[in-house]
């Protein structure tokens, strides 16, 4: 039995390899010809114009050539060595060509240095350089590559940074090192000291987009990308956790700690009423992968793109935005590098539900059950027996909580890579190790997860580039066989707390010990459940392989392709034996009779293949920049489920479905779906100040009838370098750069709920046709579904400005974008009469809705440096708002729940629908009081109908808005109700900052929401609604004759009417976060060298350390609505270890 494969057949096992050759051949560029205007710009700039335009490399010794004087220079169709003639024309500076290079000299200092010429004097000698290689902070770089251009010839820095190598006089030298700028030198000097700067141009001047990259300056989209430097290093179990805040626009909520657990991603807030709210996601331009699976140490940058102008070459699937996840791979040209990253550590909760003890439990018993006209449970015997601690079967005092939860919970990562490259091929491959376990006690919930990967890039021929990769992930994850009502979170706040753990039972000597059963209330013991319940244990595999190729066919003109093939799946099996419940005296409880094992087990397979090919041209003319894109993508995926479930196992000890006796129950589907697309691009920049961009996609998907099939994507932008223009001149000491930008385009979403083929009506088997006189049920068809033939994807239309402004030399950093969103196609659900026979959920979706969505973002970055002290700081805000503007004749839904399914025109998304409130009735709100009854009576506050005769000081005034004529007529109804909350937030913002000196490092990243609405319910947040609701700490603040300005009403055994969904319930739910702080220190290298280590780091780190909220109680803000089935959040606390070799 193949139980543990990951794969159903060998059909779907995937082999990828990859064959790396490559020859050589240069031809010189000197006569290649060349157009360009160049205007009092430093020398520096100018000849780094040239080379690009002639595709050769520039070589200089810093100590002789002034780079930083203004030249000019205006040609067309020139010769390159001709255009620098003139260039340098009345200069000292001279140069020559050598291999791909230009060379350029100082003409004085080779006059005095020898009377030969350069070239003669190049030829009859050799020289030996030696010199120190440091970084920024002069700290000496060990291992770094020193190379001969054109030659094996090389060397590397030793202990101390320094290297010594005997070269060919005017030769180029190369220094090179993994994470820094490659320089060149011209060795003319014996002595060449090199001060290598962090590679950050990679990332910083370039952005990851749609299928390709863009010079940041050139971008006219709204895009955000974040570097792996920001998650690479923290306690995260997954890349959604880390992103949480650090992309402006961007909605990550985290609402459990639980191990496994997965955080939801919106971006720039809800278009949709009905269709799926997450982004396309990308994996190295493929789709079909899960980010939360991948390892945070395999990410080289994620790229969000926001609005039309960057997403819609994604057409169909880009109305909530798409994330680009780009992840690690090997450079040409750098030597191996192993490292290592590894963290251990522990989590704690944030906070946990406090409950009364139960001295407090049976007074406030008392006190709700008198309220409500019952007789007080609790005499003065009962409170002498507890506090006397002789009676443990019935007055004990038990803290479900504290049962339930440990201390704290063991989490550990580790990843080790190696990377590195010759002058033509590149690798890295890495392995991945996550562990972590519960906070409940048991073996309850724990998640493993191995990650494996490589890639292989090569250069053949010099026009050939081929990249392959392999990835693989083995998640594992175990729950508790039970939730919701059922389950240990909602048990442990419901179990009376003068019941013991296990029942009691006195000892040969008359002390009471714990015997071999569990106690028993109104609910099970959430110990029991803990310990005894079972297990989900859910094993995900997940096999992918990439191919990509892309040919130069001449300069500029490029032909690409990929193929991807992603298998996935995933098994579930669930165990949960019999639970059998025992009076205090040993006694079985006649529930024990039905009592049965349960057995399931589910498998899920799909598989994606993608193929793609494209077309890019990128051609400079003078002060023009072209650039187009064509392209072509095939998707499909297949997708097969199986289930089954028994009941009454055979032997507990052996868990597989066949053992299983009674109530067999089998599922299967099988679905596959395809999507074609077409897609292309067109970039113009003219000088480096005016641009424009245009996209457009076609998309056809098979999800929709043949008639609705294809759908049509395009997007405008433009954008305005102005600090570039004359008139701007005088700004330049202050401003560095700015640029404007619009765009305008169609996206589309074609994630429509509830199955692939929307459009189709199902017919299905079911024994559901009554027949004969004993009227019983056998197997026939029937239509369970109506679909909609005409139903397509939702067309959203987004208008973006935004502004890009960079100050005081790019130290700081303000980026502001404004947008609209409005969805013409929102799938709504219409109204069918009942003779259908079709239940309003089974009737098809209909394109008639219409969402407005309006939002900002602003990004503040600032960098610089203080002697020694490199610092850091950056702050972002974004706000989002979603308004319901047409329903297309459906009919409204009107509900006052905290579920989010409220739908009117005018209003969000989901809002909070219900009754407005004054506050807690008092004793003068009353006329008068029953003498014989002691109740108060004629109140002088409306009331809902039902609540004649209960209202009494302590509970809410409900508030009279509105009547059938449009004004308040003394009744509290449903004309009464009006929008009072959101749960969608608003004004998400985070903080971060850090700081470096002297190997020392901190940093800081503060992430939180102003704005948004809460709600919480039985009990998370009531006392007493039922007979096993227990009062929290909180709840000794009710509403009493001696305190009427409580926080909680009157307590009322079963109350409803203090329950109605009003704002008297809602919670703020804002809060600031202490996401992460860090601290590290980085050993000098002369320290660690000796020993074979290149870099050493260590640090202690912490996540969710400090939570600021006004939420109740111990629950977490961004839980925003529970019953009280949630795992808390967590706290992390981890020493890491970071080290390369």
């Amino acid at each position: 039995m193949e139980k543990d494969s990951p794969f159903s057949s060998t059909g779907r096992r995937c082999i990828v390899t990859l064959m790396c050759i490559f020859v050589t051949a240069f031809v010189y560029a000197q006569q290649q010809k060349i157009s360009i205007s160049i205007k009092e710009l430093p020398l520096k700039e100018a000849i780094s114009q040239i080379a690009e335009k002639a595709s050769m490399n520039v070589a200089y010794s810093k100590e002789f050539v002034d780079t930083s004087r203004k030249v000019s220079l205006e040609v067309k169709d020139t010769e390159v060595n001709k255009a620098l003639t003139l260039l340098l024309k009345g200069t000292n500076i001279g140069f020559r060509f050598l291999d791909d290079s230009i060379l350029f000299y100082n003409k004085e200092f080779q006059n005095k240095s020898t009377s030969e010429p350069v070239d003669s004097q190049e030829n009859k000698r050799d020289l030996y350089v030696k010199g120190k290689v440091t970084d920024e902070n002069a700290e000496p770089i060990i291992g770094a590559t020193i190379s001969v251009k054109g030659s094996t010839t090389g060397t590397i820095t030793d202990i101390n940074g320094q290297y010594s190598i005997k070269v060919p006089y005017g030769s180029t030298l190369r220094y090179s090192y993994v994470g820094y700028r490659e320089e060149s030198v011209i060795a003319k000097a014996t002595t060449v000291n090199v001060v290598m700067k962090e590679n950050a141009v990679s990332l910083e001047d370039v952005v990851v987009v749609g299928y390709g990259v863009q010079k940041k300056v050139n971008v006219t989209g709204a895009v955000s990308m974040v570097k792996a430097e920001a998650i690479e290093n923290r306690p995260i179990t997954n890349v959604t956790t880390g992103l949480q805040g650090l992309l402006p626009g961007v909605s990550i909520v985290s609402s459990s700690g639980q191990p496994g657990a997965v955080p939801s991603i919106n971006i720039r807030g809800t278009g949709t009423i009905n269709s799926s709210t997450a982004p396309l996601i990308l994996i190295d331009g493929v789709a079909g992968g899960d980010i939360n699976l991948l390892n945070p140490s395999d990410i080289e940058s994620v790229s969000v793109l926001k609005d039309a102008a960057s997403s819609a070459i994604y057409g169909a699937r880009a109305a909530n935005g798409v994330i680009l996840v780009t992840t690690k791979k090997g450079e040409k040209k750098e030597r191996v590098v192993f490292q290592y990253n590894g963290y251990a550590g522990f989590q704690t909760p944030t906070a946990l539900p406090e409950l009364v003890n139960g001295r407090e439990y049976m007074e406030l018993s008392n006190e709700a059950m008198s309220a409500a006209g019952f007789s007080k449970p609790y005499t003065q015997e009962a409170f002498d027996k507890y506090d006397s601690g002789l009676y443990p079967n019935e007055y004990s005092n038990t803290d479900w909580i504290d049962e339930i939860y440990k201390s704290r919970a063991f989490q550990t990562g580790h990843n080790v890579s190696a990377r590195g490259g010759s002058e033509k091929t590149g690798f890295f491959m890495s392995y991945g190790f996550l562990d972590q376990d519960g906070l409940v006690v048991g073996d309850g919930y724990s998640s493993k997860r191995h990650n494996a990967r490589i890639s292989v890039n090569t250069e053949v021929y010099d026009r050939l580039k081929l990249t392959g990769q392999m990835s693989y992930v083995d998640f594992y994850k175990k729950d508790l066989g039970y939730s919701g009502t059922s389950g240990v979170f909602r048990l442990s706040q419901r179990m009376s707390p003068l019941l013991p753990v296990m029942w009691q039972i006195p000892d040969e000597n008359g002390r009471m010990v714990d015997s071999e059963n569990w106690s028993y209330g109104s609910v099970r013991n959430p110990l029991q459940v803990a310990y005894e319940s079972g297990m989900e244990e859910r094993k995900t595999r997940v096999l992918n392989g990439i191919f990509n190729a892309d040919l130069k066919i001449i300069d500029g003109l490029n032909v690409g392709m990929q193929y991807s093939a992603n298998i996935y799946t995933r098994q579930v099996d669930e165990f949960n034996p019999k639970m059998l419940s025992y009076y205090s005296d040993g006694s079985p409880l006649k529930a024990n009779e039905d009592a049965k094992d349960y057995i399931s087990q589910s498998h899920l397979d799909v598989m994606t293949q993608t193929l793609q090919f494209t077309l890019n041209f990128n051609k400079t003319i003078g002060r023009h920049e072209l650039g187009a894109l064509l392209g072509f993508s095939q998707e499909w995926e297949n997708r097969s489920t199986l289930g089954a479930t028994r009941d009454n196992v055979m032997v507990e000890d052996i868990h597989v479905i066949s053992a299983g006796m009674i109530n067999f129950m089998n599922s299967g589907t099988k679905d596959e779906w395809a999507l074609r697309s077409y897609f292309g691009r067109v970039n113009y920049a003219f000088d480096g100040k005016y641009l424009f961009e245009a996209n457009l996609r076609a998309d056809g998907t098979s999800r929709f009838a043949k008639g609705n099939r294809w759908g049509y994507f395009p997007s405008f932008s433009a954008g305005w370098n102005f600090s570039r223009e004359k008139f701007m001149e005088f700004a330049t000491s202050v401003l560095s750069s700015g640029k404007l930008r619009a765009s305008w385009g169609e996206l589309g979403n074609q994630n429509i709920p509830g199955n692939y083929y929307p459009y189709l009506s199902p017919i299905i088997t079911e024994e559901s046709y009554p027949i004969g006189a004993s009227n019983t049920p056998v197997m026939g068809l029937w239509q369970n579904k109506i679909g909609n033939p005409d139903i397509k994807w939702e067309t959203i239309r987004m208008l973006n400005f935004g502004v890009d402004l960079s100050f005081l030399n790019n130290r700081l950093n303000v980026d502001f974008d404004w947008y609209k969103k409005e969805n013409i196609d929102a799938l709504v659900r219409p109204d069918v009469p009942a003779i259908v026979g079709v239940s309003s959920s089974n009737v098809g979706y209909v394109n008639l809705g219409k969402i407005d969505v309006k939002g900002w973002e602003l990004n503040l970055s600032w960098r610089d440096k203080i002697g020694s002290v490199n610092y850091n700081l950056g702050f972002n805000l974004s706000d989002a708002r979603n308004k319901i503007t047409d329903l297309g004749g459906t009919p409204e839904s009107l509900t006052s729940t905290a579920s989010g399914s409220y739908r009117r025109v005018g209003d969000p998304i989901g809002a909070f629908y219900g009754y407005l409130t004054d506050g807690l009735a008092q004793v003068y709100d009353f006329e008068s009081v029953n003498t014989t009854t002691g109740k108060y009576q004629k109140p002088k506050f409306p009331l809902v109908a039902s609540q004649n005769g209960i209202v009494q000081p302590g509970d809410i005034k409900y508030r009279d808005i509105s009547g059938p004529d449009g004004a308040p007529d003394g009744v509290i109804d449903d004309y009464d109700k009006v929008v009072f909350g959101e749960k969608e937030p608003h004004y998400t913002y985070a903080i971060k900052g850090g700081l470096e000196w002297k190997g020392i490092d901190f940093s800081f990243y503060l992430q939180g929401v102003g704005k948004v609405a809460g709600y919480l319910e039985d009990e998370a947040r009531h006392a007493f609604i039922n007979d096993y609701s227990i009062p929290k700490k909180e709840h000794l603040d009710r509403w009493t004759p001696m305190n009427p300005n409580a926080s909680y009403p009157r307590l009322y055994q079963s109350q409803e009417h203090n329950r109605l969904f009003s704002d008297y319930w809602k919670e703020d739910a804002s809060y600031l976060r202490l996401k992460n702080i860090q601290i590290g220190y980085r050993f000098p290298a002369r320290m660690v060298a000796p020993l074979g280590i290149n870099s050493l780091r260590v640090y202690a780190s912490a996540d969710n350390l400090f939570t600021k909220t006004d939420y109740f109680g111990a629950y977490d803000p961004e839980v925003r609505t529970t019953s009280g089935d949630v795992y808390p959040q967590v706290k992390t606390y981890v020493f890491g270890l970071s080290i390369t070799f």
